[in-house]
C-alpha cells in the first residue's frame, strides 16, 4: 500500500533530520514548507515532513492534505495544555474516507514508528491533535 510506504519512509529515512533538534529549539513552522525544500535541504519540521508526505502521495495518485492544528495534551485537572507553536499532520483518502497520519509524532518516537499516528484511532489522536485548518 502507497500510503503506508511514503509514511515509513519519511519517519525512517536517516538523512532527514529534525528542525527543532538541529535549530536548538523552535523554528518557524513555514521555514521548510515545500516538499523539494525538504528533500534539498535534508532538514524539516512537523509542516516540512507533512508537505513531504502529501507530495509523495499525491505524486502516486492518492488525495492528501496538510492540515495546521495543536499539538498537546489532557493533563490531570482535564484541561487542554497545548505546545507554544502550531503543529501540521496528514489526512490520506483511503477507501473512501480520511484517515490521519502523522509522520512527526511517529518518527519522534526513539524506538523505532510505532505507527500509533498512521490511522490512529479519532479518539486517541483527539486527545492530543487539535485541527485548526486544512493549509492544502
Amino acid at each position: 500500500m502507497e500510503i503506508d510506504c511514503t509514511f515509513t519512509w519519511v519517519t525512517t529515512y536517516e538523512a532527514f533530520a529534525d528542525a527543532n533538534s538541529q535549530s536548538g529549539g523552535q523554528l518557524d513552522w513555514h521555514q521548510y514548507e515545500s516538499a523539494s525544500a525538504v528533500l534539498q535541504r535534508k532538514i524539516a519540521n512537523c509542516y516540512g515532513f507533512s508537505a513531504l508526505n502529501a507530495a509523495l502521495l499525491q505524486a502516486a495518485g492518492i488525495n492528501a492534505r496538510v492540515i495546521r492544528g495543536w499539538a498537546g495534551e489532557i493533563v490531570e485537572d482535564g484541561t487542554w495544555k497545548t505546545s507554544e507553536t502550531t503543529h501540521a499532520w496528514n489526512e490520506v483518502m483511503l477507501d473512501g474516507e480520511w484517515i490521519i497520519v502523522d509522520t512527526t509524532w511517529d518518527r519522534s518516537k526513539s524506538n523505532g514508528i510505532s505507527h500509533a499516528y498512521f490511522d490512529p484511532d479519532p479518539v486517541f489522536f483527539s486527545s492530543s491533535h487539535v485541527e485548526d485548518k486544512v493549509i492544502y
